[in-house]
């Protein structure tokens, strides 16, 4: 029989146990899955899941399901967490079966995995908005040692430390998020346990579709952030991608994504450090050399139209020492100015300076605690350029 008792309003129990006992119960021989992280299965298994708008429906690919089935097997508890804005536990189970029989314990144990699915597909948020970072550290809690967690969802957060309603977040450095995180004792608690994402990046209507890039970018993120909270290792297992919005009644933010670079034939505009004019950490490189002349191009096109005059300035984040990083800002305008003469634009029209951590188009990126925001980071490492249009 089938056992359900609620525990508070937040979670259900589940214990699959089947009467009878004897030396010919079925041996151990489940299926093993096929996912190289963890190495080693048969530990507790924690699904975090994205039960909220934006997101496609949830499911269980066979990987998964692989995992659960072993897990269950031997004993071990299957928690289900929904990512919603107050993430909870919306399941704890555990199965059990003593029949004598070798087929009646294997059918039992497939009625408890379809079941444990079944919650997956149905489950429902119950708090506006989504934290991701909240959902992982209730993993992290729930999930004993030797666990794993699997964390099924965009990886769009839209409220706590790592919402990305703020658009800056897809272009912060994945390290400087794990030393925000670490430094406000925001961290989730994973050693000794594995994680595996499935599904980073995908998203449904109204929510846009993420790029190659932009999926990069969020995973990047997560793995840092995972690894650097002590997991055993991590993996990431994508899955298409299905746009069909699911209809829950409760609100999700739509994640704005960055905008393409575009220049007017006068005024200002940012390169922004994370688009693809930018550089390789700590230099005057670009880090997408072939996709940053093109944005470039743009550009040397509407100067070879017109009379402007162009003033390069570059700014960086307040981390490291402040010579040092004045020194790296007027080296990356520099590196801006060499691409555009390359492109055939007169040396004479164009100046360079280097603000780094300071000047107009420097803001705050350090919390009360003086802690760098990721986010604030990311916005001021940029090359910002200055257009000025002829008076007469």
């Amino acid at each position: 029989m089938i056992r359900k008792t609620l525990a508070g309003a937040a979670a259900v129990a589940l214990t699959f146990t089947v009467a009878g006992c004897g030396d010919d119960a079925a041996p151990d021989d489940a299926v093993t899955s096929s996912l190289t992280c963890p190495s080693a299965t048969g530990g507790a298994v924690t699904l975090v899941v994205g039960a909220r708008g934006n997101t496609p429906q949830p499911d269980l690919p066979t990987e998964i399901l692989d995992l659960v089935r072993v897990a269950a097997k031997s004993g071990r508890k299957i928690h289900v967490i929904r990512v919603d804005g107050q993430p909870s536990v919306a399941l704890a189970a555990t199965f059990r079966s003593e029949e004598k029989n070798d087929a009646r314990n294997a059918r039992n144990l497939d009625n408890f995995v379809t079941q444990t699915l079944a919650v997956v597909q149905r489950l429902q948020p119950k708090v506006a908005e989504a934290d991701g970072l909240a959902a992982l550290a209730e993993a992290g809690r729930v999930t004993p040692a030797g666990g794993t967690v699997v964390f099924i969802d965009s990886g769009l957060p839209t409220t706590g430390p790592l919402s990305f309603t703020n658009v800056a977040m897809f272009g912060a450095e994945p390290a400087d998020v794990s030393a925000f995180l670490t430094a406000e004792e925001l961290m989730p608690k994973l050693s000794d346990r594995a994680v595996v994402f499935v599904g980073v990046g995908n998203t449904a209507d109204p929510q846009p579709e993420l790029n190659e890039k932009l999926r990069k970018r969020v995973t990047a993120i997560w793995h840092t952030v995972v690894k650097d909270a002590g997991a055993t290792c991590v993996e990431d297992l994508p899955t298409a991608s299905r746009r069909t919005a699911v209809d829950y009644p409760v609100p999700v933010s739509v994640v704005a994504l960055p905008k393409p670079v575009q220049f007017g034939r006068c005024g200002t505009t940012v390169l922004a450090d994370s688009d693809s004019v930018g550089f390789v950490v700590g230099t005057a490189r670009l880090r997408e050399p072939e996709e940053g002349r093109k944005v470039l191009r743009q550009l040397a096109d509407q100067l070879s139209t017109g009379g402007q005059r162009v003033l390069l300035v570059g700014v960086t984040s307040s981390e490291g020492r402040r010579a040092r990083n004045e020194e790296l800002s007027r080296q990356r305008a520099a590196a801006i100015k060499a691409e555009l003469v390359n492109l055939g634009i007169d040396a004479e029209r164009i100046r360079t300076r280097g603000d780094g951590p300071g000047g107009r188009y420097f803001r705050n990126d350090r919390n009360r605690d003086g802690a760098l925001v990721p986010s604030a980071a990311a916005r001021n490492r940029a090359v910002v350029v200055e257009l000025t249009c002829p008076t007469s």
